[in-house]
């Protein structure tokens, strides 16, 4: 029997290596710097997306960001890399010994930057869009800026209110951050990579691509 069961995450060390030579601690802070955009260039360090398109050429967007690395595909990828990852997250069952082997206990620089980011969007985001009973439930479910998780039960305790009124609250909560306008200023600040029970979906995706189309033309327009 296994003592752990932990969650592999996939990420280009090749990429993530190079902006960190470049002084950027996390994918974030490169995109903001150089102008990319975070969401798909993200996707290309994960291996979400496969850097080559069907014709087995470049993608715009892979070429600009070997540009700005100054690098070659050679460089940056692997021939696995190239073809791009159904999935990037792996769940795996190890031994005590082996987890202490393959672990760390200082966390990777990129993500340390990439948490703090988060905490500040989410705080700035849950303050504008939630009320604070939602914004309450949301951070004790699922410990955003807090040490652990808690259950329906114990946010009920806390809130003096039965679990089911506080999964009614944590649905509502979700919801509400699924709107275009919202779960725009999620995908772009990144706040997905840790609070990821927004569950974005395709056509979640699809509607903030419209409401970023729109914005555009309210300002050119204006």
């Amino acid at each position: 029997m296994s003592d752990y069961r932990i969650k592999i995450t996939i990420r280009n060390d090749r990429l993530l290596s190079k902006i960190e030579k470049l002084g950027f601690s996390s994918v974030l802070k490169f995109c903001k710097n150089t102008g990319m955009q975070y969401t798909s260039t993200n996707c290309i360090f994960a291996g979400k997306l496969s850097p080559i398109n069907e014709k087995g050429e470049i993608k715009k967007n892979v070429k600009l960001l070997l540009e700005n690395l100054d690098m070659t595909v050679e460089e940056a990828f692997t021939e696995r890399q190239l073809k791009g990852f159904v999935k990037n997250s792996f769940e795996t069952k190890v031994k005590e010994n082996e987890l202490l082997q393959i672990t760390n206990p200082a966390k990777n620089l990129e993500v340390r930057a990439i948490e703090n980011d988060v905490k500040l969007n989410l705080n700035s985001i849950f303050s504008k869009y939630l009320p604070p009973r939602y914004e309450k439930v949301l951070r004790m479910r699922y410990g955003i800026g807090l040490d652990t998780e808690h259950t329906l039960e114990e946010v009920g305790l806390v809130l003096q209110t039965t679990k089911e009124r506080v999964r009614q609250i944590e649905l509502a909560a979700i919801k509400k951050l699924q709107e275009p306008k919202i779960i725009s200023q999620l995908i772009n600040t990144g706040c997905h990579d840790v609070f990821t029970k927004v569950n974005l979906t395709k056509e979640h995706l699809q509607k903030q691509k419209i409401h970023l189309k729109n914005e555009r033309a309210k300002k050119t327009y204006n």
